[in-house]
């Protein structure tokens, strides 16, 4: 004879959420007049939200047009911000090709007291940039060895080197450098492309140049 063990049963949590049709449990019972004054004040809270000691301003506003803003974190609409973006594309930087010495030289927070060569120097100077780029308008943007237009040119001072003027001038700092008129003079200069200005004797391989010019 087989002996069947009944299974307890597991108590199960009694559903307590509203359903349609459901009477609430305090329909017809009257609120209590302290109640009563606290649904009204919560009322008036909602409404007159100056009135609320919780109230902070609301959503802010564009400081250009006056606009509401959607959401914080924000101080202009989509649509200033948009027109802002348009006016500042093309426009020149105030200071575009200035000169600041309060920061330049000793007062550069990155000086390491003049380890820089003097001829990197003199290359990363304004009046060298805009030499370079009268140099390339002069000669149609075209290499004066290979005839083609490239993305990358150099201005290469020939025939006279770069090297041979600093030393044949006895040029020893940058202002030295500005007031060579040899060394900016555009009827010694050419307009290389890169593969060209490899195939030159003085780029970068000749070893004498540039001892005579460290050392010089």
């Amino acid at each position: 004879m087989q002996v069947q063990l009944l299974q307890p049963r597991m108590k199960t949590a009694k559903d307590t959420r509203f359903k349609k049709g459901m009477i609430p449990w305090n329909k017809g019972i009257p609120c209590s007049e302290d109640t009563k004054l606290k649904i009204v004040a919560t009322l008036k809270g909602k409404m007159n939200r100056e009135l609320n000691p919780n109230w902070k301003g609301g959503l802010p506003k564009c400081e250009n047009c006056g606009k509401q803003l959607g959401t914080y974190g924000y101080q202009k609409c989509r649509s200033c911000s948009h027109l802002g973006l348009q006016n500042s594309l093309g426009a020149t930087p105030w200071n575009k090709g200035k000169k600041y010495p309060q920061i330049s030289g000793e007062n550069n927070w990155n000086w390491k007291g003049g380890i820089t060569p003097l001829n990197n120097k003199i290359r990363h100077l304004i009046e060298y940039n805009l030499w370079k780029q009268s140099i390339f308008q002069r000669d149609d943007y075209r290499c004066q060895s290979c005839g083609r237009r490239s993305n990358v040119l150099h201005a290469d001072h020939f025939p006279k080197t770069f090297a041979s003027i600093i030393k044949e001038n006895n040029v020893r700092s940058i202002e030295e450098a500005i007031n060579c008129e040899k060394l900016w003079d555009m009827g010694n200069a050419r307009t290389l492309c890169f593969d060209c200005h490899k195939e030159t004797t003085t780029y970068l391989n000749n070893h004498n140049v540039r001892r005579s010019f460290y050392e010089g």
